[in-house]
């Protein structure tokens, strides 16, 4: 663009070309394609359960969806990809972002576990069709999340998701959410990698690391918006279920004299993911004790963790939490 202005300088009057391209220049803008915003007017409050697995959010997601009012999907996985999916072509027309942003999800190798296959031309549509005020990144989850409620066959006033991997996008949801509530549920580190070691699900190693690296990520945001985030340690969840589950529904803006979580009244097998995986499916049979808390204190050396900076993070962790 400066060479092209070179030439013109060079050939034309330039005096004239100022004025040309001074007049001309708002028309040119306007010919630009509009990026779609992140967020709308409407502004939705979901909630989301973060932290490191392993740590209770499938036992905290059975006790929540008791609630006629609230809806918890099986974990998303896609949230944080979506939103930089939407960022890059938000440019492109309303229905084609639609489908870009959209096959994230739908196209992910958990998405089965959402039991909504066969209906998914529904909900493209109903996102196709939303008026040009909805047509951002935050109407488009809350559209369908709220659509995925009633597939389930509940009409709700609050969602959740309780993906442990949003841990690693919390701005870009607060970003997209700017009212989002964050319940950061934490267990002792220990039990988090004896749960982790004890299902083959990661080395001992790497499950030091992720207990460590979620609790810092969630450190840093919470010092930056700490009334937006609850923290609800796992111990405290079994030992005094009401009172913690009480603190969260006022956190998160539901009503909670029913006491709800105490009768539930659904089929587990609606929440999808514990029909095919047997660490959820564990996780959701067990009930409140607490004999899981503090057996991987067992046996443990904090020395067995080879890394040393990440050992001293353990450590420091576990004695800010009082895990020491």
């Amino acid at each position: 663009m400066r060479q092209q202005h070179k030439f013109f300088y060079q050939k034309e009057n330039s005096k004239k070309f100022r004025l040309f391209y001074k007049w001309v220049s708002p028309y040119l803008r306007n010919l630009r394609p509009q990026r779609r915003a992140i967020q709308g007017a409407e502004n939705p409050s979901p909630f989301f359960i973060i932290g490191c697995g392993r740590s209770g959010t499938t036992l905290l997601r059975r006790q929540l969806y008791a609630s006629p009012d609230i809806y918890i999907p099986p974990e998303s996985y896609m949230l944080g990809p979506m939103y930089y999916s939407f960022l890059r072509n938000s440019t492109m027309a309303w229905n084609e972002l639609v489908d870009v942003v959209m096959s994230k999800l739908i196209f992910h190798e958990e998405f089965y576990t959402f039991e909504v296959n066969d209906r998914l031309p529904e909900l493209i549509s109903t996102l196709h069709q939303l008026p040009q005020s909805k047509q951002n990144f935050s109407s488009m989850l809350d559209t369908t999340y709220v659509w995925l409620a009633k597939q389930k066959g509940k009409e709700i006033t609050a969602w959740g998701d309780k993906t442990p991997l949003n841990t690693l996008y919390l701005h870009e949801l607060r970003d997209t959410f700017p009212n989002a509530r964050f319940i950061h549920l934490l267990r002792d580190g220990r039990d988090v990698v004896r749960s982790y070691t004890k299902n083959n699900m990661k080395t001992f190693e790497n499950s030091c690391d992720r207990w460590a690296s979620s609790l810092r990520l969630v450190e840093k945001f919470s010092a930056k918006y700490p009334d937006s985030v609850l923290e609800l340690k796992y111990e405290n969840l079994v030992n005094s279920n009401d009172d913690e589950l009480e603190k969260l529904c006022q956190f998160i803006g539901i009503d909670h004299s029913t006491q709800f979580w105490k009768n539930p009244n659904y089929d587990p097998q609606e929440l999808g993911d514990i029909k095919y995986h047997a660490h959820h499916a564990n996780a959701l049979s067990q009930d409140l004790n607490s004999n899981s808390i503090g057996k991987g204190k067992e046996n443990w050396s904090i020395k067995e963790i080879k890394n040393e900076n990440l050992q001293q993070e353990f450590t420091k962790y576990l004695a800010k939490f009082g895990y020491d």
